[in-house]
């Protein structure tokens, strides 16, 4: 994690399409609203998105990067992924956020920086 918030991504993919994952609860207050996901700097080399799941994990919606979608009413978790698309290496830094609304503002600093949670995918 950069001082300013961002994601350091560096290091050589064994394998294309694999990378890491983090899970948090969906709060109340963000099911069935409109949001966007956007990534305001990606490393070459890397894909990310968000997933909507439901009890037991089961998947109700794939939240595409840039594009404005409604979080499920059903949802209890999601699931942010970061991927690599080479084996190539790769060095850069990942500046992603989701907001509540259809329009993606300028990327600030999260407020929580930490990576706990994370797993390997």
């Amino acid at each position: 994690m950069n001082e300013d918030g961002s994601l350091h991504l560096a290091g050589d993919a064994p394998t294309a399409n694999k990378g890491l994952r983090w899970r948090w609860e969906c709060p109340d207050t963000a099911k069935g609203q409109t949001v966007i996901y956007s990534a305001a700097q990606f490393p070459a080399g890397t894909y990310s998105y968000l997933q909507a799941r439901g009890t037991n994990l089961n998947l109700l919606a794939t939240l595409e990067t840039g594009k404005p979608s409604v979080i499920p009413e059903d949802t209890v978790t999601l699931e942010l992924h970061i991927a690599a698309s080479t084996t190539n290496p790769i060095d850069g830094d990942l500046r992603a956020q989701l907001e509540l609304g259809a329009t993606a503002t300028d990327w600030t600093r999260p407020d929580n920086t930490g990576l706990g949670g994370g797993e390997l995918t």
